[in-house]
């Protein structure tokens, strides 16, 4: 099945998408949670296939991380833009994004030589 066989009916539905996915980002990094326990990846996995266009999931989690940070750190400075560590993380969390058209291909997995499962 293509990506187009899931197409929302109307853009209001994506926009509904958009800004529940921006809101349980931003409520999920900054509510009390465990280490290392963020909602982010699986909502730039998630952006990444629901949306068709890909700008809408890039702009998601971009946004998303944008609010967090802010509201985290109380400001966004130059020198917290110009940190490396903030860069890998952003396009860490884009990754799925924009390898979107690879993941979404079927690749066999071989299984003690004789059994293929496509994913």
């Amino acid at each position: 099945m293509d990506n187009q066989d899931y197409k929302l009916n109307s853009s209001f539905s994506y926009l509904v998408i958009l800004a529940v996915l921006i809101a349980l980002g931003v409520a999920g990094r900054l509510l009390p949670h465990p280490p290392n326990f963020t909602p982010m990846a699986a909502i730039a996995l998630f952006a990444g296939f629901i949306f068709v266009k890909r700008y809408i999931a890039i702009i998601a989690v971009i946004v998303t991380m944008l609010l967090c940070d802010y509201f985290a750190f109380g400001s966004l400075s130059a020198s917290w833009f110009a940190s490396k560590s903030m860069f890998v993380v952003y396009l860490a969390l884009l990754f799925p994004i924009i390898f979107k058209n690879f993941l979404q291909k079927k690749l066999p997995l071989r299984l003690h030589g004789s059994y293929q499962i496509y994913a």
